[in-house]
């Protein structure tokens, strides 16, 4: 009876260890697999694969932690971060759990947990250019741009990718407003990488500012109906102390049928915050013939991210028996610095209660590496004859040469429909940066 019983035994413990070795030998199987269809792309047949395994062994984590990765790929988030918690709560150190699972947090947007978890994973593995990459990268996108400066130099001590490292640095500057680094750093992407279209395209977009602009000469010509011209002349100086401020000086002189008018003006802008800008400016005229005596000039406008510009102006020009308020709300989307369009509308009230507007549309283009053109097409009420039934038509178009980085011209022409017949207007400009 005994034999009998240690015979069952042991062809019981045989069987076994065949249907074990059997079922084993099938999870490898699936596993290499799943591992195949990742380096073939196929990500929904290594995530059906991945699965598989599961139902035959719960407890595998290395497919665990490869199907959070798959299911990410698919922007199954939820699903990966549950697969890589129960990793963590199995394993609390399990290093790449720790990456998959900031990663993921990070493309999600929750961007202070997956610094969290960045910073647990490069406790144990702080030389992985990846982490120092990724953390970096969150570290950008949450706004802490000096972190990730920091980050981002480290990566690359660990041999990250240089090109793709200096490429994201790059971004980090122009985020700054830091225009030359930007510059220097997209070069760099190129000296790496020749081919880098995305470097190319900033270095197109970026002009670098200036410290110093000015418009020694500013002549517009306009020739009326009845033939008689006026001309206008302007001299511009602008100074840019650290990149936070325009201040604007300028002197005008117009002429027309014998009247001539000399005035002087001041605009101030501040930029310091991302994105707003704020501007007030004050015109004086000490002794008019046909112009305001005094012209005051504010305004705001905020750039949301890069979607869209709007602002919000307001005009007063004091005459010597009235005043005409302006109020002008507009919208203006770039695509690049040089390529823009915007809309504008100007709604005129005149303190004896006549009121008319204009709509604008402008379009700049940039046809040439920093050289643009533009087209503007107006259409509205006519100020000076006070007539709500007559309307006006304007279209403009202008080109602009970049003679070289320090020195621009101008050259536009504008025809103008008003009640009394066509006028024209024929302006040229130059512009020295230094």
């Amino acid at each position: 009876m005994k034999r009998t019983l240690f015979f069952f035994f042991i062809l019981f413990f045989m069987l076994s260890g065949v249907l074990l070795f059997g079922q084993t030998e099938d999870i490898d199987r699936l596993i290499d697999q799943g591992i195949k269809q990742e380096r073939d792309g196929d990500i929904n047949g290594a995530a059906e694969t991945y699965k598989k395994v599961l139902e035959e062994d719960p407890g595998n984590v290395m497919v665990k932690v490869r199907l959070a990765k798959i299911l990410s790929w698919k922007n199954e988030f939820e699903e990966a971060l549950l697969l890589l918690e129960d990793v963590l709560l199995q394993n609390p150190e399990h290093l790449e759990a720790m990456f998959r699972k900031a990663q993921i947090l990070s493309w999600k947007g929750e961007y202070k947990e997956s610094i969290t978890m960045y910073k647990r994973y490069l406790e144990f593995r702080n030389d992985n250019p990846d982490a120092l990459l990724g953390i970096a990268r969150v570290y950008f996108w949450s706004g802490k741009y000096d972190e990730a400066i920091k980050s981002y130099e480290n990566a690359l001590e660990m041999g990250a990718d240089e090109a793709e490292v200096l490429l994201d640095l790059g971004k980090v500057y122009l985020a700054l407003n830091d225009r030359e680094k930007a510059r220097e750093t997209f070069q760099r992407v190129l000296e790496k990488d020749p081919e880098n279209r995305e470097a190319e395209r900033f270095l197109k977009g970026i002009r670098l500012e200036k410290t110093y602009e000015a418009s020694p000469v500013y002549t517009r010509i306009n020739i009326y109906p009845d033939d008689s011209v006026g001309i206008a002349y302007w001299s511009e100086f602008v100074y840019h102390p650290e990149n936070k401020w325009d201040l604007v000086f300028g002197f005008q002189h117009t002429k027309l049928r014998g009247m001539a008018d000399t005035g002087i003006y001041f605009t101030g802008v501040y930029r310091g915050i991302k994105g707003l800008y704020l501007r007030g400016g004050l015109e004086v005229n000490p002794n008019p013939n046909f112009s305001q005596w005094l012209g005051i000039d504010t305004g705001i406008n905020y750039t949301f991210g890069t979607i869209l510009g709007a602002g919000l102006s307001f005009k007063a020009d004091i005459y010597t028996s009235e005043t005409l308020f302006t109020i002008i709300p507009e919208l203006r989307k770039d695509f690049t610095d040089l390529t823009w369009v915007g809309l504008k509308y100007n709604f005129y009230i005149y303190n004896t209660g006549y009121n008319t507007g204009r709509v604008e549309l402008i379009l700049n283009l940039e046809y040439i590496e920093n050289n643009d053109l533009f087209v503007k097409a107006v259409y509205g009420g006519d100020v000076e004859t006070r007539d709500p039934a007559r309307r006006v038509f304007d279209f403009a178009s202008g080109i602009s040469i970049n003679l070289h980085e320090n020195l621009e011209t101008s050259l536009s022409y504008a025809w103008i429909e008003t009640p009394y017949g066509r006028s024209s207007e024929i302006s040229w400009s130059n512009y020295i940066r230094w």
